[in-house]
């Protein structure tokens, strides 16, 4: 769970299987601010290795290069 620093909240934690591989998806949301202005929930899913820990893969909605 420390791999997945970028989620503030979690929503669920599963692990699944991928390619052969055990990982645990995490889904979550952030707290960020839209223009640098608005303040929004972003809702985050983030794949992480159950053998070595190492993040595979950071779903953002499409919008998130507008925030902070």
């Amino acid at each position: 769970s420390s791999k997945a620093t970028a989620v503030t909240k979690v929503n669920t934690i599963e692990l699944k299987e991928e390619s052969q591989q055990p990982i645990y998806s995490v889904k979550g949301a952030s707290q960020a601010k839209l223009l640098f202005v608005v303040p929004v929930s972003m809702q985050i899913e983030i794949k992480v290795s159950a053998e070595s820990g190492n993040v595979i893969s950071v779903k953002k909605p499409w919008w998130s290069f507008l925030t902070q």
